[in-house]
């Protein structure tokens, strides 16, 4: 196609995209009792809020390295590419955890070298992190903590859920820390991230407690992270062992 067609072209279908986009805004707008609240969220204040989530992360991106002082490598193609990358889920993510991670990710890889193999695990970790909700997210980043003082880790499915050092020590529920969500929506995320291959988990025993003639039951889960979850959280945590930078070695995790 020559440029004049091409150019004709270009003119002809933009009209008929901006007419189809009208069009839409218009049946929303018909649409009883909700409609102009949608309208607003699609076409007006929910475009704004994903700009400025946009906005705020590379701002915070940049003000993270000028305070690290490391060499940057933004202007390198791979770079380009894994932002273009999260540019799309940074702007829909509504929960901070979870932009946050992003935020990381380009932060660890701004300073990774041009034709580096660990571009592909920056890759790698952001299409994790799209995959993930805040609550599974939050849930690794606990699991990453509590391995830095303890091997073995344990969840307990209680209300509120939370999360200790070992078994033993879910005895003592005033040891653990709160996971902030509620049962359910943790042990949904344990089976998920299992089955993403992120963590091993050990099906909960239950322990049983007796407290005059009160008696409870608690479900306190094993788990640990696998290869694969331990590669996401050096990405995607920025106080976790840093695993960027032109001298950086390339450490393979175990499990």
């Amino acid at each position: 196609m020559s440029a004049p067609e091409a150019s004709q072209r270009h003119d002809v279908t933009t009209p008929v995209k901006d007419y189809g986009l009208n069009s839409f805004q218009a049946m929303l707008l018909a649409i009883p009792y909700i409609g102009p609240t949608l309208e607003r969220l699609i076409f007006g204040v929910g475009a704004e809020h994903r700009w400025q989530r946009l906005e705020a992360t590379l701002q915070e991106v940049g003000e993270s390295l000028r305070e690290l002082g490391r060499p940057s490598q933004i202007e390198a193609e791979e770079f380009a590419r894994l932002l273009e990358q999260v540019t799309g889920p940074i702007a829909r993510a509504t929960a901070p955890s979870k932009r946050e991670r992003f935020r990381d990710i380009l932060i660890n890889a701004a300073t990774t070298p041009p034709g580096d193999p660990r571009w592909e695990e920056a890759s790698l970790a952001a299409d994790l992190v799209t995959e993930i909700e805040a609550p599974g997210l939050d849930l690794l980043a606990k699991i990453w903590h509590m391995n830095q003082s303890s091997e073995e880790v344990a969840v307990a499915f209680t209300d509120p859920p939370r999360i200790y050092r070992s078994r033993e020590e879910a005895l003592q529920p005033q040891l653990g820390l709160t996971l902030g969500y509620a049962a359910p929506v943790i042990e949904e995320w344990m089976r998920r991230l299992g089955e993403m291959r992120l963590v091993h988990w050990v099906e909960p025993i239950h322990i049983r407690e007796g407290n005059r003639h009160i008696e409870t039951i608690r479900a306190a889960a094993e788990v640990r992270l696998n290869p694969l979850g331990e590669m996401l959280v050096r990405w995607s945590l920025a106080d976790s062992p840093t695993i960027s930078g032109p001298s950086a070695p390339h450490s393979t995790p175990t499990g």
